[in-house]
This record gives C-alpha cells, sequence and structure tokens, in this order.
C-alpha cells in the first residue's frame, strides 16, 4: 500500500520512506508499461521513482533505480518483439534512455548538494560557527522526538556572559565578537561531539545534552563555567550564568524547553551571577513548577 504522501513533500520524504516510494512507484510504472505495451511510451514516468530515489536517498540508489528502469524497458521490449524491425535502433534507442536517466541523477544529486550547503548554513551563525537559534531549536525539536521513543532523559542549558555589555562599550564590537567566538571554541573543547551547542541571541548560549542525567551534568557544567571565565578574563570583569533543566518527560515543544532553561538561568542571575541553577522538568506541577532547585556558585 502506497503511504499517503503530499506531491509538495515528496523532496522531504527521508531515506526509508523515500526508498519505499520510489520503488512502488517504479512497480506501478513497469505494470502499466507492460501492459500498455510498445506503442506508448511511459520513459518519462520512470524519472519519478529515479528522481525521488536520487533526492531522498542519494546518488547511488538513483543510479541503480536509473539502471532497473532502463533494463525493465529494454526486457519489456524485448517481450514485445521490438527487435524484430530494427535490432540496431533498439540498441541505440535503450543506450540514449539510460545516458538520460544517468543525467538526471547527476543534476538531481549536485541539486540536493547545493540544497543541503544552502540550507545548513541558514542554521549556522556566522560568527561563531555554531548553531543559530533555527538550527538549534530544529536540534531540539528533533531530541524531543527521540526522548518521546527512547524514554531517556536529555538536558539543557542556557548559558549568559555577564558583562558582556561592558566589554562591546568599553572595547568595542569588534572585541566583543572574539569574545564570542572565543566562547563557542571553548564550549566545543569542553563538551562532547554528541552536544548540541547553539548561540541564541547576543551573548546568551545554549547546550542540548542527550541521553545525560541533570546531576552527572552539574560538575561538568561547573567546570565549563570556570574554562569559560578564564577565556574571558583578558577581556574585563565577565562571568557567566548557567541555567540548567533535565527532562525526564517530553516538554511540549523546542520553544519550551528553551524557556524553561531561560528561566534558570536568570535565577542563577538573580542569586549574583556567576553559578549555576539545576531544574528538573515536571508537566505536572502547577504551571510547570521544576524540582529540585540547586544553585552552585563554587
Amino acid at each position: 500500500m502506497l503511504p499517503r504522501v503530499n506531491l509538495l513533500e515528496l523532496y522531504t520524504l527521508g531515506y526509508q520512506r523515500g526508498l519505499l516510494v520510489a520503488l512502488l512507484l517504479y512497480v506501478a510504472t513497469a505494470t502499466l508499461d507492460l501492459v500498455t505495451g510498445i506503442e506508448i511510451s511511459l520513459g518519462a514516468l520512470y524519472l519519478f521513482p529515479i528522481l525521488i530515489a536520487t533526492w531522498n536517498c542519494g546518488g547511488r540508489w538513483g543510479l541503480v533505480f536509473a539502471l532497473i528502469a532502463a533494463v525493465t524497458q529494454a526486457s519489456i521490449g524485448l517481450f514485445n518483439g521490438y527487435t524484430q524491425s530494427s535490432p540496431g535502433f533498439f540498441i541505440v534507442d535503450n543506450a540514449n534512455r539510460l545516458a538520460t536517466y544517468l543525467l538526471y541523477v547527476l543534476l538531481a544529486h549536485q541539486l540536493r548538494r547545493l540544497y543541503d550547503d544552502e540550507r545548513d548554513a541558514a542554521r549556522v551563525d556566522d560568527l561563531t560557527k555554531v548553531r543559530n537559534r533555527k538550527g538549534f531549536r530544529e536540534v531540539m525539536q528533533h531530541e524531543i522526538y527521540r526522548h518521546a521513543r527512547s524514554g531517556k532523559p536529555f538536558c539543557v542549558a542556557y548559558i549568559d556572559c555577564d558583562g558582556f555589555k561592558s566589554v562591546n562599550d568599553s572595547r568595542g564590537h569588534s572585541v566583543g565578537d572574539e569574545l564570542l567566538r572565543a566562547i563557542a571554541v571553548t564550549l566545543q573543547d569542553q563538551l562532547r561531539r554528541s552536544d548540541t551547542i547553539g548561540r541564541i541571541g547576543g551573548d546568551e548560549f545554549a547546550v542540548i545534552f542527550p541521553e545525560t542525567e541533570g546531576a552527572s551534568l552539574l560538575a561538568l557544567m561547573t567546570k565549563v563555567r570556570h574554562a569559560l571565565t578564564d577565556v574571558a578574563s583578558p577581556y574585563g570583569p565577565v562571568t557567566f550564568s548557567i541555567g540548567m533543566v533535565t527532562f525526564p518527560s517530553p516538554p511540549e515543544a523546542a520553544d519550551r524547553a528553551i524557556h524553561l532553561a531561560d528561566r534558570a538561568m536568570y535565577r542563577a542571575k538573580a542569586s549574583g551571577k556567576n553559578g549555576t541553577v539545576w531544574d528538573v522538568y515536571d508537566p505536572n506541577a502547577p504551571q510547570t513548577v521544576t524540582r529540585p532547585r540547586l544553585h552552585s556558585g563554587t
């Protein structure tokens, strides 16, 4: 049974659904081609499974479907006695058809690469080269979906640079930009490759920690805070306030998770800055009050 797919969403099917849709379209096209015989050419219809496979599954699968489509059409031609009048024309005709399919695979593969490059660029912060808010939200939403399937908790940390405005005001925006880049590099050095770092805006960063408990993360974030303070010390009296939230159950949306971590960060700032507040998400508490609350300023 063909999956329910909006034609406008064929370019976002993903690997498994894309392969299934391409295969079913190929079978339907080949069956129709066999039934109609050689009087009607259905060569253009084979392009649909070829392009869907190339776009969603990669160039190799596009080549596979191109070869299968060409062999299928040649076999149907042989079955219907197409070579009896002109075998040479039959060979040239099928060779040209295969070349056309391969050209479409090449073009679709190159377009997909350009599309992926542009999409990734739109989700990366130009200054720090970590994810921007849009890219971070997308990763957060994927993490929420994964958590809903696996049941494994994850954590979100929100980091604010205390005193960043004074750096900009006293030493200029170019020095402020240099500090932001140093913060991003330090976070990348201190954290795991599986953790996602994003610049949410201005001097605020956030991190997603997949499959991580907050208790084990508190010591790490204290270490990270000290490393950030050491890196920022040449720029002036700069410290860092961090809000952390553990999610044993998934929040409603990515923005909700970011908001809760942001709220914990503001409590860290209200407690005197240069500290960490850790909360645990509880969707059943009034107004989603979190539990427990821990502040670490050491």
